[in-house]
């Protein structure tokens, strides 16, 4: 009982901090996804349903994300499961029916590419790109700096971020940029 209303409690007190409005984004800027996990397939998607133009970035070879054992920045390993069953853990689209009712990484993945490729967002994502950096540009835009894993070098483009990939963290990230709003994330 006690817990319950020290948590009332802190629900209850002001953020100290106004929220800061952010600034108006350029239609016509791309909405750039970091991410071709779960998170960030499925952000491209309704980004494509509706019209958005978007570019996603992933630093691995493909799409996956943590469900690729293949994947460095994956926490994958043989046996893995998903915890909840395939009636509730899809993307898009059921997973067949003869697939078992808590699915091994693999299937996982498969399903994920199956997704990405039926959707038509493969050729949307720049795979072997990492994000570096964002800057404001003096026009109130961003310039997202990224590198490329085969060229070995950065490129900077004007879009407004998203983060989808684990272990990004857009709040340390973006702390330097004059208290600048955190970018949207689907990592919280």
């Amino acid at each position: 009982m006690h817990k319950r209303s020290v948590f009332a409690k802190w629900l209850a007190t002001p953020d100290p901090d106004p929220l800061i409005e952010a600034p108006p984004t350029v239609a016509n800027l791309p909405v750039l996804v970091v991410g071709a996990g779960p998170a960030g397939l499925a952000g491209m998607e309704a980004m494509s349903k509706h019209g958005l133009d978007f570019v996603g970035i992933d630093g691995h070879s493909q799409v996956g994300g943590i469900w690729d054992i293949s994947n460095p920045i994956s926490s994958a390993y043989e046996g893995l499961r998903t915890v909840t069953s395939r009636f509730t853990t899809y993307l898009g689209m059921p997973m067949p029916d003869e697939w078992p009712n808590f699915v091994p990484h693999e299937m996982a993945l498969d399903h994920l590419a199956s997704f990405a490729e039926s959707r038509g967002l493969l050729g949307k994502i720049k795979f072997g790109t990492s994000f570096v950096d964002a800057r404001k540009s003096a026009a109130g835009t961003w310039m997202a700096t990224m590198r490329s894993a085969d060229q070995g070098q950065e490129f900077v483009q004007p879009a407004f971020p998203i983060w989808s990939e684990p272990g990004t963290d857009p709040v340390s990230q973006w702390s330097p940029f004059n208290n600048a709003p955190p970018p949207a994330s689907s990592a919280w």
